[in-house]
């Protein structure tokens, strides 16, 4: 077992989403991905891990503050992300589906990590390459980074994502991002019967 640590960037972003359990069915899940020139890709890759941190939400909103006149550590997070990177129209839709069994929603959200290496690790074309694939769970985006969770039913879903990365040398990123900026968002709501 080796680091490719000169692994090239892919060409193609990637990002998940899955919707949780509802009233209808066990819930969906999306994948989604765009070609992106190679400076986006790297602006993704660089601020990937950050977060920036607020006092209000995006709309101004501090209804959750308990004392809205005196000032606060900012706790809201939110993306530091490329804005072109959100243009809806620039992404397409790889697989979507419907979930058979209900489960906690971060374990969809995995699961549909997952299902993004199955269709990926196919390609000879992705393997040896770094992957970066936008995450809106954050539990999610730092279990999978960190490559382990207090949690049983993510761990094995960790061990499921580390064993297609290394049968193709590949490394994925899960870049965290607002769930009203997620480009795989709409279409995990597709078909819900």
């Amino acid at each position: 077992m080796f680091a490719d640590i000169g692994a090239p960037l892919c060409p193609l972003l990637f990002a998940t989403d899955a919707q949780g359990t509802n009233d209808i069915d066990a819930g969906g899940y999306d994948i989604v991905a765009r070609p992106a020139p190679p400076p986006l890709v790297r602006a993704v890759f660089e601020r990937g891990s950050q977060v920036g941190l607020t006092v209000a939400r995006l709309n101004g909103d501090q209804s959750g503050l308990r004392r809205p006149d005196k000032s606060s550590a900012p706790t809201v997070p939110f993306t530091l992300l490329p804005r072109e990177l959100f243009d809806l129209d620039a992404w397409f839709v790889l697989d979507h589906g419907r979930w058979r069994h209900p489960d906690h929603v971060t374990s969809g959200e995995s699961r549909g990590v997952i299902k993004l290496l199955d269709i990926v690790t196919r390609g000879v074309a992705f393997h040896r390459l770094r992957l970066l694939s936008l995450q809106d769970n954050r539990p999610t985006s730092g279990a999978m980074t960190k490559g382990r969770s207090p949690s049983a039913p993510l761990n094995y879903l960790m061990r499921r994502k580390t064993a297609r990365a290394l049968a193709s040398a590949m490394r994925l990123g899960l870049p965290w991002a607002e769930s009203i900026k997620m480009p795989a968002d709409e279409s995990s709501r597709i078909n819900a019967q």
